[in-house]
């Protein structure tokens, strides 16, 4: 989710696009992108990249982001700031699988301050409301661009949903609200749109994004 109005993450997504492109000529897609999530790099921050050489010019700003791959029953996640991943399966409890970075988080604070930071009225450095971000260079290491990288297994008896989506969705529906919603409809894109109109539904102000993948066996609701 971009900040300042989206422009960061229409940046990232420039310069992904890009980036993908290039993989997928060089034969490099997507073994070396399932490497960078395991080796919890962060090939898309502008202060790591080239960006004159893949004609991506930083303009300011910055996004939260969340990405999974899936592979062989696992979920290869990574993510900065607060946009989340949540699995929702059938008969059971919604699993938050990221961490919302926040100034908030005891952890994330000891590293703001022990990187010389300050917090104030609950932002980094007062400004703002995530502790990490790609872009947002003007208040980094503060904000750090280092994703939280895991892998989850996924349920082999059940069939389960994953849904990747921003703070706008969060702010307004809670995680087992959004699985509940998710299990009862027929499929992933119906799934995403029906968590959208909920968000519209009860007033949500900040933009919302959403995407919902299927695993296993689902049952069809009626």
């Amino acid at each position: 989710e971009g900040e300042a109005g989206g422009e960061g993450e229409g940046e990232v997504r420039r310069y992904d696009s890009k980036m993908t492109a290039e993989r997928e000529l060089k034969g490099e897609y997507p073994t070396r992108a399932m490497d960078g999530v395991m080796d919890g790099g962060c090939p898309i921050d502008p202060k790591e990249s080239d960006e004159e050489s893949m004609g991506v010019t930083p303009q300011g700003g910055g996004t939260t982001a969340v990405a999974c791959i899936a592979c062989m029953g696992r979920l290869h996640l990574a993510s900065v700031g607060d946009s989340r991943a949540v699995l929702a399966v059938p008969s059971m409890p919604a699993a938050r699988l990221t961490t919302d970075h926040t100034p908030s988080l005891p952890s994330e604070h000891d590293r703001i301050v022990e990187a010389g930071g300050f917090i104030s009225r609950g932002r980094v450095h007062g400004i703002l409301a995530v502790s990490r971000a790609l872009g947002d260079l003007e208040l980094q290491p503060y904000v750090s661009p280092v994703p939280q990288v895991s892998v989850v297994q996924l349920p082999t008896k059940a069939p389960s949903s994953l849904i990747l989506a921003s703070d706008g969705v969060w702010a307004c529906i809670e995680d087992d609200e959004a699985a509940e919603i998710v299990l009862a409809q027929p499929n992933p894109q119906a799934a995403a749109d029906a968590l959208i109109a909920e968000v519209a539904q009860r007033g949500g102000r900040d933009n919302a994004s959403v995407i919902v993948a299927a695993f296993g066996s689902q049952p069809r609701a009626e």
